[in-house]
């Protein structure tokens, strides 16, 4: 699907034991598989409308409240926080459930909403981010009345 290879260095590796050591906590396997990648984060930026998601090094971090709201442990509530929504309205966060490829979460206007299930695991939410992007704005073509056409991100787009 990609057209580079996904390599995890050892680099990578002794920051990904560093984090969770400092975190006091081993996250799921198929997390640690994703993180392990050199670039992991560069691709879920690459494939994701703009999103941000956290880097290895802030995984897990308290989040600092803003306009008001106070501080939020996510992690003492059993979600591993993974990307924001490139707005700040929605995030999503990892289950922390004891599974292998655990469930991820969405929370729309937060840090007041509820959380909801997005993806049924880990591994089908980084699929489906790099597939969906790819094939609605890399591989397929819309063509509306307008037919006028767009370059966002290097990708060609017709706006409709």
């Amino acid at each position: 699907m990609l057209d580079y290879p996904l390599i995890a260095s050892p680099s990578t590796l002794a920051r990904l034991e560093e984090r969770q050591h400092i975190l006091g906590r081993r996250f799921p396997a198929a997390v640690r598989e994703w993180y392990a990648l050199d670039r992991a984060v560069a691709i879920l930026e690459t494939y994701g409308n703009s999103d941000r998601p956290i880097p290895l090094a802030r995984l897990g971090e308290i989040e600092k409240g803003y306009g008001g709201n106070p501080d939020q442990d996510l992690l003492t509530n059993g979600l591993l926080l993974i990307m924001y929504e490139n707005q700040g309205v929605t995030r999503w966060a990892i289950r922390l459930d004891g599974t292998d490829d655990p469930p991820v979460l969405v929370q729309e206007d937060w840090p007041r909403g509820p959380w909801h299930i997005y993806a049924g695991q880990f591994s089908t939410f980084v699929y489906t981010r790099v597939w969906d992007w790819q094939t609605a704005l890399v591989t397929s073509r819309i063509v509306g009345k307008s037919g006028k056409e767009v370059d966002g991100n290097g990708h060609r787009v017709v706006l409709v």
